[in-house]
């Protein structure tokens, strides 16, 4: 008998990617493109709490693409780029962010 059951999961081709990115009017948010999923994903960090704000709303912060995201973002100045986020830690008013 076979014990594992064969699963189809559907891997997109291109590489994971995470952007840090700083709106025009200061919010921080994270772009998140991965390998996995074909679409795209922007985290905004709450300001005052460090949390991170997700809703999936497609248009607000779910994508078709990191450059519908980048888009909607107003292009936004990119300030680190990861190829994964390791953690999130918020110190004060800082935030820092442990990616690879």
């Amino acid at each position: 008998k076979r014990v594992f059951s064969s699963i189809r999961m559907r891997i997109s081709q291109r590489p994971t990617c995470h952007k840090i990115v700083k709106t025009k009017n200061n919010r921080y948010c994270i772009i998140s493109s991965l390998g996995v999923r074909n679409d795209t994903q922007v985290f905004t960090i709450d300001g005052y709490t460090g949390r991170l704000l997700y809703n999936a709303q497609p248009g607000i912060d779910l994508f078709a693409s990191e450059k519908d995201a980048v888009c909607a973002l107003q292009y936004p100045s990119v300030i680190m780029e990861y190829c994964a986020l390791v953690g999130l830690l918020v110190l004060g008013s800082e935030v820092c962010i442990l990616g690879a």
